[in-house]
């Protein structure tokens, strides 16, 4: 019987037998159904937020002006009662007992008496051969088990350490490897005897690998992707990267990479099935922001082209801030499996504070990625400005070389390493990126160099509770004065994923006359606190703080912005979208304007 139906079985069978009825104390007759209180009392090991999130309902509020909107029935108060018993059984507490009162009419009590919890008697790890030989192992404090000796039983630990034993085999060269698991509880004595019977199988070497459904890509590619090499032993861990790269090819509706059964003595034969899905695509998005007002984006891309494995596509971005076209193509597993071929050409218009600009910028290089969590990539960059536009102020304020138009080459190189435990929401991790980019402007003959180094950090400080920080700098190295590097190179502050409160890109020095010059530094640092609201709403305080400067590494010659305000998010199945809203605490002289809103699907770091 396969192990997962067995541990089903086993538990199912474990906890129903433990279950004992829960009194719950009957409304009087005509009472409302509304609740607008309850309360979970005797949960001396477990937080009330704990026991309500496994319950699968929103805990009250603590903050006082959000207490009010709280509310939920009797009938739901019956079904957490369930869950707070079926959650503290499944932690090892087999004598719990709970009632469920309702003191008033719309309020209601669960009462807990948690008992002392079920502990490990002793574990005990059999390993059984194909020819019936039985020999036992050590099942010591080694991090091969999740359960120890004298500590309280709980399903997770009980089924997490067979799902741990199983997967301990399969990569150390047994791609059969069954675990089958059960468990003893003496109610009496409040004590578990635990079993577990390992079934390896033959140990096996990775054989040939065979392509099933291949139609219109190229296997020479696809094998690209596969992260075993004939003749290593069996790993479950490489097997399972292979099914992850060949699904990031966006390519296939359904992968599945497994060992054949029928396979040669001490060989593992290797079978990928796929089935190909729509290769061409079409996008459009709609959205609204603050300071870019409404913007769409319109995308086609096909992901093959003459039965070759490449990303050939078009996409077009309008708003208030750009208006641009771009093409750009991708060639995945160019040189490897860790290594992809891009290449792009953009021409738009874009819409600075104090100027506006139209260019032709196309770029070919490539990504190199370095393990699961980061990347490198290299472009060689060539960028045509073909018109400067500036406001009156800055016209007075600059030469007049600086408004016509220039040719720009670099070299640019980008890295990031992240390391969150979500892309979009995460709670705890860190994320580093940085960037380097050689210029050499033809025109005026100047090179310099653009740094940026940037640091997000996430901790939680409690239940859905995070601290983020963040810090960004950036200089740039080479011409000794600003007025060398082009307007459209130099750094400027102020936006939704900059400083907050601030209109995009309308902070930096300015001239005698008024017009935003830019600078060659920049330095800004944030700190956020997100904290839960209800289920599927949560709460921001947050604080952005800096601005770009004249001179790089020096954070001087312009006053430090701070802005400072609140948001919320709602959970969605894209990710948590919601609004700040943040106030200025120093006068914009660009922007009279309090407050500025910002919408974001995610956060803005």
């Amino acid at each position: 019987m396969p192990p997962l139906l067995l541990r089903g079985l086993a538990f199912s069978a474990l906890l129903l037998s433990a279950l004992a009825p829960a009194a719950a104390q009957d409304a009087p007759a005509g009472a409302s159904d509304s609740l607008r209180s309850l309360t979970i009392l005797g949960n001396e090991s477990f937080g009330e937020k704990e026991v309500f999130e496994a319950a699968g309902h929103d805990a009250p509020s603590r903050i006082p002006f959000l207490r009010g909107s709280w509310r939920t029935t009797r009938a739901e108060a019956r079904r957490v009662l369930e869950e707070v018993l079926l959650f503290y059984r499944r932690n090892g507490y087999f004598d719990v007992r709970a009632d469920l009162e309702f003191p008033k009419p719309d309020r209601a009590v669960i009462s807990v008496r948690e008992g002392l919890p079920c502990l490990v008697r002793g574990i005990t790890l059999l390993r059984i051969d194909e020819d019936g030989t039985v020999s036992r192992l050590p099942a010591g404090p080694d991090g091969r088990i999740l359960l120890h000796v004298g500590r309280p039983f709980t399903v997770a630990a009980y089924e997490g350490s067979s799902s741990l034993l199983e997967a301990e085999w399969k990569n150390s060269g047994f791609p059969f490897a069954e675990v089958e698991l059960r468990a003893d509880i003496d109610p009496a004595s409040r004590s578990a005897s635990i079993l577990y019977r390992i079934r390896p199988g033959p140990f096996a070497v990775f054989g040939p690998t065979e392509f099933l459904g291949i139609i219109h890509t190229e296997e020479a590619i696809l094998r690209r992707a596969i992260a075993y090499r004939e003749g290593d032993p069996y790993c479950q861990r490489r097997v399972d990267e292979t099914l992850a790269e060949l699904y990031r090819l966006a390519l296939f509706d359904s992968v599945v990479v497994k060992a054949r059964r029928k396979s040669p003595p001490g060989v593992a034969l290797m079978r990928i099935r796929l089935k190909e899905g729509r290769h061409r695509r079409v996008r459009i998005g709609l959205g609204y922001g603050t300071e870019d007002h409404f913007r769409y984006r319109v995308q086609w891309s096909t992901l093959r082209m003459a039965d070759r494995i490449v990303t050939l596509g078009t996409h077009v971005r309008a708003s208030a801030i750009e208006t641009s076209s771009t093409v750009f193509f991708r060639r995945p597993y160019f040189l490897d499996r860790d290594t992809t071929l891009l290449a792009e050409s953009t021409y738009g218009s874009f819409e600075e504070a104090s100027f506006t600009y139209r260019s032709l910028q196309a770029r070919i290089g490539g990504e190199r990625r370095i393990g699961p969590n980061g990347a490198i990539r290299g472009f060689l960059v060539y960028e045509r400005v073909l018109q400067i536009t500036p406001d009156l102020e800055l016209d007075e304020a600059l030469a007049r070389g600086d408004l016509e138009s220039e040719r720009l080459t670099s070299l640019l190189v980008t890295g990031n390493w992240s390391l969150v435990d979500d892309a979009l929401d995460p709670t705890r991790g860190f994320r580093l990126l940085a960037s380097c980019e050689p210029t050499r402007a033809d025109r005026s003959g100047s090179t310099f160099a653009r740094l940026t180094a940037e640091a997000k950090g996430y901790l939680p400080v409690g239940v859905r509770t995070v601290l983020a920080l963040r810090l960004k700098l950036g200089a740039i190295a080479g011409p000794g004065k600003v007025e060398s590097v082009p307007l459209t190179r130099r750094f400027y502050a102020g936006g939704f994923d900059s400083i907050r409160g601030y209109r995009y890109h309308h902070l930096g020095p300015l001239s005698p006359s008024g017009g935003l010059l830019g600078g060659e530094g920049l330095g800004e640092a944030s700190v956020e606190f997100r904290f839960p609201l209800g289920k599927k709403l949560r709460g921001t305080l947050f604080a952005d703080a800096g601005n770009a400067y004249p001179e790089a590494l020096r954070f001087t010659g312009a006053p430090t912005m701070v802005g400072t305000g609140f948001g919320i998010r709602f959970r969605t199945p894209v990710g948590p979208a919601g609004v700040d809203i943040a106030w200025k605490l120093r006068k914009d002289p660009l922007d009279e304007s309090p407050a500025l809103l910002h919408f974001y699907v995610g956060y803005a770091f």
